[in-house]
């Protein structure tokens, strides 16, 4: 089927097989789906999420991914946390709607935030390098930015890793884990005793607030902190970033290669396997579950594309051109990022490659 076609069956499937009413415009316009909370499924998904349990709706997301052999054609992409979903209800109707041959299954594991890693010995600060806080487990530095009101220098990690799922506030400190002092250098005091070899290196600035209610969609799992005076960056690690990609299609038609840099993994290969996933429910650290929408899923090669650390690492095409943030990983191999126009609109920054 073609682009429309895939949008078009989407909005079908969570009619007709989740039996989700549309509740306004989501990503790039697209209508965005939500149980009724009057109805059977929203009781049994707002149920679930009070007794920590999700309901089958809740493990099963829904986008477009490239037609084998055919990247100028696609097929809807039914992305499931258990394998025991591939014969419930909501995907056999799936299938029936967007027809067996146009429907594809990716059985991907739980989707959880990436949590602590060895994150090892990085220095100067640079894309990949592990960053948090002393109370939290750290991510990565996805990319250095520019706050467009007031032209303040930072970078980019997951809200997970700079403000603590929601818990941060602006001000609060933020370091550069695993890296050995300079000379002359002080090293930050931790949470209850002091983290080795940490050091302060920004503050954070905002953060995009993860909604974990029952009816709450969610674009980006992004934080922005201000670099503190005389830190020394190496920006270049991935490539020259460029603009922004336009249409999330062309990810597909484009051969999907992608690359990032993480603490836990460092440089690692894979394809964009679907874009526009919507109805994404990760696991939050600190309990519960939140949605996400508008999602982009990669898929690693011979070896995982992320793993525990990783959060926060900016996916981007191998030329460098950003495509997004990373913010969760499965047990399958799959690795989901926040698309990369999103995360600066919501932080209200500007990408740079030089700090």
């Amino acid at each position: 089927m073609r682009w429309d076609g895939a949008q078009n069956a989407k909005a079908e499937v969570f009619r007709r097989a989740f039996g989700y009413a549309a509740a306004g415009a989501g990503p790039d316009g697209v209508p965005a789906f939500l149980p009724c909370p009057d109805s059977a499924v929203g009781e049994r998904v707002a149920r679930g999420r009070r007794e920590g349990l999700r309901a089958a709706a809740d493990l099963i997301a829904v986008g477009v991914s490239a037609m084998p052999g055919d990247p100028r054609q696609v097929v809807l992409a039914l992305v499931l946390q258990h394998h025991r979903l591939r014969d419930h209800p909501i995907v056999l109707r799936a299938r029936q709607i967007a027809g067996a041959t146009e429907c594809a299954l990716v059985v991907a594991g739980p989707a959880v935030p990436p949590g602590a890693a060895d994150p090892g010995t990085h220095r100067p600060l640079r894309l990949g390098a592990p960053v948090g806080r002393a109370d939290a487990p750290p991510g990565s530095l996805g990319f250095f930015a520019t706050c467009r009101a007031s032209g303040a220098r930072g970078f980019v990690s997951t809200n997970h890793a700079l403000a603590d799922a929601n818990a941060g506030a602006p001000g609060d400190p933020i370091l550069h884990l695993g890296a050995a002092a300079a000379p002359g250098e002080a090293r930050q005091g931790a949470h209850q005793g002091a983290r080795q070899g940490a050091r302060q290196v920004a503050r954070l600035r905002r953060f995009r607030a993860i909604d974990g209610a029952a009816g709450g969609i969610n674009t980006v799992d992004g934080a922005f902190a201000e670099l503190i005076e005389g830190i020394a960056c190496q920006p270049h690690r991935i490539g020259e970033p460029l603009d922004a990609p336009g249409d999330p299609g062309a990810l597909l038609e484009r051969g999907m290669a992608v690359v990032k840099v993480g603490p836990a993994t460092e440089r690692t290969a894979g394809t964009v396997a679907v874009v526009r996933l919507d109805n994404l429910t990760t696991t939050l650290r600190a309990g519960g579950f939140a949605r996400f929408d508008g999602q982009v899923a990669v898929r690693g090669g011979a070896a995982r594309f992320a793993a525990p650390g990783d959060g926060g690492a900016l996916v981007a095409t191998r030329t460098g051109r950003p495509v997004g943030l990373l913010h969760a990983v499965t047990t399958g191999g799959l690795a989901y990022a926040s698309p990369i126009r999103d995360v600066l609109d919501a932080l209200d920054v500007d990408l740079h490659a030089r700090p």
